[in-house]
């Protein structure tokens, strides 16, 4: 957006009743003279840049694909890279023919380590000609309501289209353009969002959309693929056979031809009967042969016979395995190690840098990383980021549980120390995972070792040893012990954090009246919930509900008295101007720089009904005092009175010469007040839509509106700097 006149919109709002019998203010403010833009992906993804689209044509069946008019241009930032890839040909050409003949969903299978991304990866370099790919890490099970609008923006080519607010709808969207636009979606790491264990085909609780977008994809007709990489094999997807629109490949061991080639590659030789043996054993999974390789050169001198003598059994035990390699690197090697699995996704060497307080210095690190990329320990994704595989990953994240368990039940921190347990300042999605995948784990094995009495009394004592004790003594030790309390539901009212070093605590939503932080240390710690930049706030008529709109799109509702969070969703396709409560306080109404007007039932958020009819982005909305009715105010140059029973346009307020930018009733709900970037300001009649009067004054942009309470005056705030009445 871009205007000349630089100029403010202010809203406040005063709400007694908090803890405390403060009152809270809510101003939002924005400076239409600058470009606002926020940026937040919350999963992995690569996109590919087209030239011009493919023809849109909708008609087109899976049996008569178009190809894009020009090469896809591929950006590989988020993808595995590796050493060069090699074999695996036959497997390739099978799944390049079911693409090539429509095939819609396929699964890819495979054990731990058994390579299924690597050659996901590599068929989706062979098909960037005409595909537009886009690739998805679902290793921290991102919420799919992300991952379908950013798919949507992506498949559609960026243009700007109006999201629904559910996930059906927006699987529904997906698909109708994955029919206009040939492309390659991957889904890797399939089975994070699985339920696992017992369960193994059901999904998490909340991931039961990802069941339903494989189901609409492989039962819509479309001219595009989403390629799917397990460990399981999801529930609701059925195969039914070779030829049909989902397909089912199950990935094995490597040839034995491409597994000796590998070992060879790796340093290790031997006889061939020798060679043929540990090909057999590792079942020809590659990540169990590289380990394997790394051994037999670091511990046994390059002696293969001796390793398959005390390794009989290589294929179930890849822990095991990995045990000895892990144990044989330095602390800066294991160090890195554990960063990486607390990230739980690939991060830049300043940032893994940055996460060490005894910081190597830069080149030790580096050549540490590429040490361990030589050993297969890591992986390099992208440019300049270093990542985990996901069966190192579960590795290094046990080892570090263990690890910090064993610390607390000596009380002896030393990893405990040197790393955090999450980072309360990480993306939200990725918190959830340090919380679900480490924290968690943690506090139930302490507890389940010396029960909650005994468990709350040694967390006190380390930290009475903690106090006054600067960050370099202490590191993320007492910041670790304080989000085990936290976890456990420990209460912590009146608790005593005088004199700690906190790092990376997170106290979101935890009550800590009484609670003593005199001379603490606080870094990066997290009290209340972040959000995206707020655009609006409002407040229910009865004083008990704050809703917030923000920059990105989304709205939040908050308990008035507590201060605590009750909803938050995605209400739309981008920023959320201006929200407003219904009288009774059922509903909540919103607008948005999608051109669009939602209307929420409370408490649930369910969307009750969606007003089009505005050509441009709306900024401001009112209800009538007895709530049936809803006044809108549009960039369009108009005004626009509803129907809210059934969303129906009622009048059009035309007269503007500009933008409309505020929009309120009167007090008796007869009258209509608008402000207009024409520097006007017209009274209309709120049931014929006629203008009554047009109140010139000022100078520039006129602002937000506001009767008083007895609809005898009306106040306007313009870019003039002047409120005039």
């Amino acid at each position: 957006m871009s205007v000349g006149a630089r100029w403010v919109v202010a809203v406040t709002a005063a709400v007694a009743g908090f803890a405390g019998g403060g009152a809270l203010a809510v101003a939002v403010g924005l400076n239409l003279g600058l470009a606002l833009a926020v940026a937040a992906v919350p999963f992995t993804i690569t996109l590919a840049v087209l030239g011009p689209w493919a023809e849109r044509a909708h008609a087109e069946r899976r049996d008569h694909p178009v190809e894009p008019s020009e090469k896809a241009a591929l950006h590989w930032a988020a993808v595995p890279q590796g050493a060069a890839f090699h074999g695996r040909r036959p497997e390739l050409s099978t799944l390049r023919q079911w693409v090539d003949g429509g095939c819609e969903v396929i699964l890819i299978q495979g054990m731990p380590g058994a390579g299924k991304t690597s050659i996901a990866a590599q068929l989706a370099r062979e098909l960037s000609a005409g595909f537009a790919v886009a690739w998805y890490s679902l290793l921290n099970a991102p919420p799919i309501e992300d991952l379908l609008a950013d798919a949507v923006r992506f498949v559609s080519g960026q243009r700007q289209l109006d999201l629904p607010a559910d996930a059906d709808g927006r699987i529904a969207l997906l698909v109708e353009q994955m029919a206009a636009t040939r492309c390659l979606i991957v889904l890797d790491n399939f089975d994070t969002v699985l339920a696992g264990k017992d369960r193994p085909e059901e999904y998490l609780p909340g991931y039961a959309a990802y069941g339903r977008l494989l189901r609409s994809v492989s039962e819509t007709a479309h001219r595009s693929c989403l390629v799917v990489t397990s460990r399981e094999r999801p529930g609701n997807l059925t195969f039914p056979g070779r030829r049909g629109p989902a397909r089912h490949f199950e990935l094995g061991g490597l040839s034995e031809e491409d597994a000796e080639w590998l070992l060879g590659h790796s340093g290790v030789s031997g006889s061939d009967a020798d060679l043929a043996a540990l090909v057999s054993k590792s079942g020809g999974n590659p990540l169990i042969l590289k380990q394997a390789a790394q051994t037999v050169s670091e511990i046994y001198q390059g002696d293969l016979a001796v390793f398959l003598r005390d390794w009989p059994d290589l294929a179930p035990d890849v822990y095991r395995l990995l045990t000895p390699a892990f144990e044989r690197l330095s602390a800066l090697d294991q160090s890195a190690m554990f960063w990486l699995a607390v990230n739980r996704e690939a991060v830049s060497l300043p940032e893994l840098h940055d996460d060490m307080l005894k910081q190597p210095s830069r080149q030790s690190l580096f050549e540490a990383l590429e040490a361990l990329s030589r050993r297969s320990m890591i992986e390099a994704v992208g440019s300049g980021l270093f990542g985990l595989q996901p069966v190192i990953m579960e590795f290094v994240t046990e080892r570090l549980i263990d690890t910090v368990c064993a610390e607390v039940q000596a009380a002896q921190p030393a990893v405990l120390a040197t790393h955090a347990l999450l980072k309360a300042q990480a993306k939200t999605y990725i918190r959830a995972a340090q919380v679900s995948l480490v924290l968690t784990p943690v506090a139930e094995r302490l507890l389940g070792a010396m029960g909650r009495t005994g468990l709350k009394r040694q967390i006190d004592q380390m930290l009475d040893t903690l106090r006054n004790q600067g960050v370099s003594a202490t590191g993320y030790a007492a910041g670790n012990l304080c989000n085990l309390l936290v976890r456990l539901e420990y209460d912590l009212r009146g608790a005593d954090f005088a004199g700690l070093t906190l790092l990376q605590a997170l106290l979101q939503g935890v009550s800590l009246v009484d609670a003593t932080f005199a001379h603490a240390h606080l870094v990066d710690c997290l009290f209340s919930e972040d959000f995206g930049t707020v655009m609006c706030a409002a407040v229910s008529s009865d004083g008990l509900t704050i809703a917030t709109g923000t920059l990105n799109g989304e709205i939040r509702i908050w308990d008035a008295d507590s201060g605590r969070p009750r909803k938050s969703w995605t209400a739309h396709a981008d920023r959320v101007w201006e929200i407003a409560f219904s009288p009774d306080g059922t509903t909540l109404a919103s607008c948005s720089e999608d051109e669009t007007i939602r209307l929420w039932e409370l408490p649930d958020a369910t969307l009750l009904k969606e007003l089009r009819g505005h050509t441009h982005w709306i900024p401001s909305i009112a209800y009538s005092p007895d709530g049936t009715r809803l006044a809108s105010a549009a960039a369009d140059e108009t005004a626009r009175v509803w129907d809210v029973a059934n969303g129906t346009c009622l009048k059009e307020l035309r007269g503007h010469t500009g933008w409309v930018m505020s929009v309120c009733f009167a007090p008796a709900g007869d009258q209509i007040a608008t402000a207009g970037a024409d520097g006007t300001v017209r009274l209309w009649d709120a049931i014929t839509g006629e203008c009554k009067i047009t109140m010139p004054g000022h100078a520039g942009p006129a602002g937000s509106l506001t009767f008083s309470a007895d609809g005898t005056l009306l106040a306007s705030s313009g870019a003039d700097d002047t409120v005039r009445i």
